[in-house]
C-alpha cells in the first residue's frame, strides 16, 4: 500500500487586488484579502465580486509592496520640473487615442 503524504496547507497571506478596467487606464486598488496563493486570491475575488470586466486583474502579496515616506516626496517631485518629457502633457496624442 502506498504511503499517504499529508501536506500542511500554506499559511494564508494578505493580497492586494488591483483591476484595470480597460487597457490604457490606471490600475485601481479594489480590495485586500487573505489567500494561500495569488491564483487562489483571484478565485476568491471573482467569487466575491463576480466576473471581472475586460482588462487586467492583479493579485499581489501585500508584503511585496513598498511605498515612499511623505518626507521623501520632494525627491520624487522636484526632479520632474527639469524633465518635462516625463509628464504626460509633454506629448501630443492623436485624436484616435482615448483614455491616456
Amino acid at each position: 500500500m502506498p504511503a499517504v503524504v499529508v501536506r500542511e496547507a500554506a499559511e494564508p497571506q494578505q493580497f492586494e487586488l488591483f483591476i484595470q478596467f480597460k487597457p490604457g487606464l490606471d490600475h485601481l486598488h479594489v480590495a485586500s484579502l487573505l489567500a494561500e496563493s495569488a491564483p487562489q486570491a483571484l478565485v476568491q475575488a471573482e467569487s466575491a465580486f463576480g466576473a471581472f470586466p475586460p482588462g487586467a486583474v492583479w493579485a499581489l502579496p501585500s508584503a511585496a509592496l513598498s511605498c515612499s515616506e511623505p518626507e521623501q516626496r520632494r525627491l520624487f517631485i522636484e526632479p520632474m520640473a527639469s524633465k518635462p518629457y516625463r509628464l504626460p502633457t509633454f506629448f501630443q496624442l492623436p485624436e484616435a487615442v482615448n483614455h491616456m
